[in-house]
């Protein structure tokens, strides 16, 4: 049953990248996207947590030292989006995506030293052979002659070194203590480095300000804290697959992103083109259909008894 909510973050996660594709075609400018959307982020975060504590789980049991780290974790998981927002600004979008498969790797290495967790041969080979078709199906064969900054590749190496640190230590503290006491926590840390950030940084402040004196600051913020609410239950959802199984092989499965990113594509170039279009032209969806195999062939060899 893991594997149900480890599968239901890349879906929600895929159908948020169309949505902050629109987002930003029609509310943002300049620089503006970065600092708002973690700003967005924090604040869903206490709004998430809110929910938590009506339901009135034993959030306050936890040790002080149990309830910063998971706090932490909160951190690292708002701030593995400022590395990966500066990434996309100064390489292309394709590139910086397929830099995301990095996240297993960490999680593997992670998880082996601070939790004990292995994974058997045949589910790293399958794991591997997953992340490569994951790639094939993100990477523009058109651009390949353009070459990826050293830089975005630090960038994204730390977005997801950030990103695994937040799976790890949230799993750690929720196996002693409990899911939803974690949860809340760890959304109450968003919150707080988000607004530390917008504090701390006059930029950001003012893109901010800017964004909600704009005319049309009624229509983005409900948009854009809807999609920042999806987001965090799409980590919910893989926080608690974290608990059943190995973090590793909930990361190989999260792998599947791509592929959610390129059927929801198809059917906004079908049904919705202004919301999203995808190119479908024989050569692209030669690649792709070769890429989705791939995929399945790691399925099978990670999963087969």
């Amino acid at each position: 049953m893991w594997y149900a909510y480890a599968l239901l973050g890349p879906a929600i996660w895929a159908l948020l990248n169309h949505l902050d594709k629109y987002l930003l075609s029609r509310f943002f400018k300049g620089n503006a996207a970065g600092p708002v959307l973690v700003v967005f982020t924090g604040v869903a975060g206490i709004i998430v947590a809110s929910a938590i504590l009506l339901f009135d789980p034993p959030v306050f049991t936890l040790a002080p030292w149990q309830a910063s780290c998971v706090m932490l974790a909160g951190i690292f998981m708002v701030g593995s989006y400022v590395p990966y927002m500066i990434a996309l600004q100064q390489d292309e979008t394709s590139l910086v995506a397929s830099l995301y498969r990095l996240v297993p790797i960490f999680v593997f290495a992670l998880s082996y030293v601070v939790l004990g967790e292995t994974l058997r041969p045949k589910q790293i080979a399958g794991g591997l052979v997953l992340i490569a078709g994951s790639i094939l199906l993100i990477v523009d064969p058109e651009r390949s002659g353009r070459r990826l900054k050293l830089s975005t590749f630090f960038l994204m190496c730390l977005a997801c070194l950030m990103s695994a640190c937040n799976v790890v230590i949230f799993k750690a503290i929720a196996i002693e203590a409990s899911f939803w006491s974690a949860a809340f926590w760890q959304y109450i840390g968003t919150g707080l480095f988000s607004i530390a950030l917008i504090t701390a940084v006059p930029p950001y402040r003012r893109a901010l300000f800017a964004v909600l004196r704009s005319g049309e600051a009624s229509a983005l913020v409900p948009l854009t804290l809807t999609a920042e609410g999806l987001n965090l239950v799409a980590s919910l959802a893989v926080n608690f697959a974290g608990l059943l199984a190995p973090l590793a092989l909930v990361s190989i499965v999260t792998g599947l992103h791509p592929l959610f990113v390129f059927v929801y594509g198809i059917l906004f170039t079908l049904f919705l083109p202004r919301f999203g279009r995808e190119r479908l032209a024989p050569r692209h969806l030669v690649q792709r259909i070769v890429a989705i195999g791939i995929m399945c062939v790691g399925i099978v060899i990670t999963f087969a008894e």
